[in-house]
């Protein structure tokens, strides 16, 4: 084999050694765009989640407040009604 030879195998092997490189490279970048495209979207359906779980507590928060309130106007009734039997029994 000759040097010019010699030289043309070189010259083949490291071009489709960089040609292969180049295309394992594509399938991997193109792999990991579409890894990262469906963490995107996995993110934004659990920042959509979580808004939606806020609302829920708040809604919730305000229900107990609410409950909260209407426990304590109904002990105080409970209290009122209490003094006026007491006061009634005393004056029969």
């Amino acid at each position: 084999m000759g040097v010019h030879a010699c030289v043309c195998v070189i010259y083949t092997v490291c071009r489709d050694g960089a040609l292969g490189l180049v295309k394992g490279y594509m399938a991997e970048k193109q792999t990991s765009d579409e890894h990262i495209k469906s963490l995107e979207r996995r993110n934004e359906a659990l920042i959509r989640e979580t808004e939606r779980l806020r609302a829920r507590l708040r809604m919730l928060e305000e229900s107990h407040e609410d409950i909260a309130q209407r426990e304590q106007d109904l002990a105080h009734q409970q209290h009122t009604l209490e003094l006026s039997v007491g006061d009634a029994s005393k004056g029969t």
